[in-house]
């Protein structure tokens, strides 16, 4: 746990920095998403979650830097993994409007309170639910992934029923990639 709060805090102090520039190239988000959801396998067995994928075409590329996207993918969708129930639903969808191409992962576990979702991007932020103090995590992902879109200059969101919370966020479409 040690390990993984100090590589979290590295993570964010090389971006909050700015001294590491976005290495912007053009690819394919739904492959993206595709592998991710691949490397979790296991997890999302044991859990039995129902995967619904919504992806408005077959391909749609982004212009941002791969490997810092990776870590916002990997970090929201380990999330809607660890907050989820078992037996839910973990959804992807990726639709492209005009230059911007807008990706959400959706889960039907723990709803995130309108006052949660003021505070959760705050770094060591973690939502004071009975149920939520038993998972790990180190409180920073989402700090970091907020961090990352905003070196993008994108934006990140949350909708948050009873039944379903989602993360949302914008990249900038590949055809704007000069």
């Amino acid at each position: 746990r040690l390990n993984a709060l100090i590589t979290d805090l590295m993570e964010l102090s090389k971006v909050e920095s700015g001294k590491f520039p976005l290495r912007l190239t053009a690819f394919d988000i739904n492959e993206l998403l595709r592998i991710t959801l691949l490397s979790f396998e296991k997890r999302i067995d044991a859990l039995n979650l129902d995967i619904e994928i919504d992806f408005e075409a077959d391909n749609i590329y982004v212009a941002a830097d791969k490997d810092k996207i990776t870590q916002v993918v990997t970090n929201l969708i380990d999330n809607a993994i660890k907050f989820n129930k078992e037996k839910g639903k973990l959804g992807l969808q990726v639709n492209l409007k005009k230059n911007k191409v807008f990706i959400k992962i959706t889960n039907t576990g723990i709803p995130i309170s309108e006052s949660d979702r003021g505070l959760i991007f705050e770094r060591f932020y973690k939502a004071d639910h009975s149920h939520a103090r038993k998972i790990p995590g180190t409180g920073i992902g989402l700090s970091l992934v907020k961090k990352i879109l905003a070196q993008h200059g994108e934006k990140i969101w949350i909708e948050s029923t009873e039944n379903n919370t989602t993360f949302a966020f914008t990249l900038e479409s590949a055809k704007n990639l000069k």
